[in-house]
């Protein structure tokens, strides 16, 4: 098996957020406009998966090394109180990990990333739920804010790279 191909994998993600009702914008690079910037509303969600740290593990034999990419996806959304949007927020996050739970095969480059019985998703793990405040150079609103954190395991073989 190759080394893991990152931009395959954000992809997955991206697409399985994208299944979500009401999700928002998934973005696969960091540093987009986020939804509340181009149409300014309670409810615009905005997502970014990018890959957070790269653990390798080498085999005690042979030339196989354990690729574990986590890839970190960061959620926001505009805080309103006399809107309620805790509610609407708590089941947008829910509804992210349940679809990267439910779906641990997730497809990298158009093949199911469970081939072999190594490789594939962890477990999604909720890392920070809480509130930030976002600049967008006109205002500093406060936002909802998560991170939600999913490995991938990979099997290589080095020496073939």
């Amino acid at each position: 098996m190759p080394a893991t191909d990152f931009e395959a994998l954000k992809a997955a993600v991206k697409a399985t957020l994208d299944t979500i009702p009401r999700i928002g914008k998934v973005e696969t690079r960091r540093g987009g406009i986020p939804t509340w910037v181009e149409k300014p509303g309670p409810y615009r969600a905005f997502w970014e998966v990018g890959v957070l740290s790269v653990a390798e593990t080498h085999y005690a034999t042979g030339d196989c090394v354990w690729e574990d990419p986590t890839l970190e996806i960061e959620g926001a959304m505009p805080y309103s109180y006399e809107e309620n949007t805790e509610r609407a927020w708590l089941e947008l996050v829910r509804a992210a990990t349940n679809a990267l739970r439910a779906n641990p095969s997730l497809k990298v480059g158009g093949v199911p990333t469970v081939t072999n019985g190594w490789a594939g998703f962890g477990l999604p793990q909720l890392i920070e739920n809480n509130f930030a405040s976002y600049s967008d150079r006109k205002e500093i609103p406060r936002v909802h804010h998560c991170i939600i954190q999913v490995t991938y395991r990979n099997d290589f073989d080095f020496e073939a790279e």
